[in-house]
């Protein structure tokens, strides 16, 4: 069963991935700019997000949690990676319309899943 300390274990794993990367993320945006970041950093965390029941099925919450941490690894260089695509790709008037429809969207879409 799924109990309360079973999702907090599940969620730290997350947020233990995505905190190790946010910052290098960033400056591996910088480097081989915010596009290739975001295509690769999604693509791994749609790759973990699919290997989770596999990972479940074998290993149990251990496995799920590998999986978490994989994909919190892979989130964290998105944001920053996002910013620099807006940051290159629209004029300084239209930045803070496309970073707060960014922001709006995730919310959105947290409270809808």
């Amino acid at each position: 069963s799924c109990t309360a300390s079973t999702k907090g274990l599940i969620l730290s794993a997350h947020a233990f991935g995505y905190c190790t990367t946010q910052v290098l993320g960033g400056v591996w945006a910088d480097r081989v700019g915010g596009r290739g970041v975001t295509g690769a950093s999604l693509t791994v965390a749609g790759l973990a997000l699919a290997a989770t029941p596999i990972a479940a099925a074998v290993t149990g919450l251990w496995g799920v949690c590998a999986m978490q941490v994989v994909m919190g690894v892979a989130m964290g260089p998105l944001f920053p990676a996002t910013m620099q695509v807006l940051a290159k790709w629209l004029p300084p008037s239209e930045r803070a319309f496309a970073s707060t429809a960014l922001d709006s969207g995730i919310t959105v879409g947290s409270l809808i899943a």
